[in-house]
């Protein structure tokens, strides 16, 4: 699996940028908790792009409101789990 920094053969593309940034607006109160995890944050940022890999879920290729919201949604859960 690669870990925030390594090269890879997938990356996410900028199609996640709006689910993260959403995400963290709504815990912008808890950033300090959010970032004493960071390290835990990377690694299970990248357990779940391994995990999402061939859904397309994380590229940008499902570009529909209904996507947006979904990786949205995807965001939330993964941020939630560290404040």
């Amino acid at each position: 699996m690669a870990h925030p920094g390594e090269n890879a053969s997938y990356r996410p593309v900028a199609g996640i940028y709006d689910g993260v940034m959403v995400a963290l607006d709504e815990l912008w109160d808890k950033r300090e908790r959010l970032q004493a995890r960071k390290i835990d944050i990377q690694t299970a940022y990248a357990s779940l792009v391994e995990a999402r890999r061939e859904s397309g879920e994380l590229t940008g290729s499902a570009n529909t409101a209904a996507d947006i919201r979904n990786r949205i949604g995807i965001f939330r859960g993964l941020f939630a789990q560290f404040v």
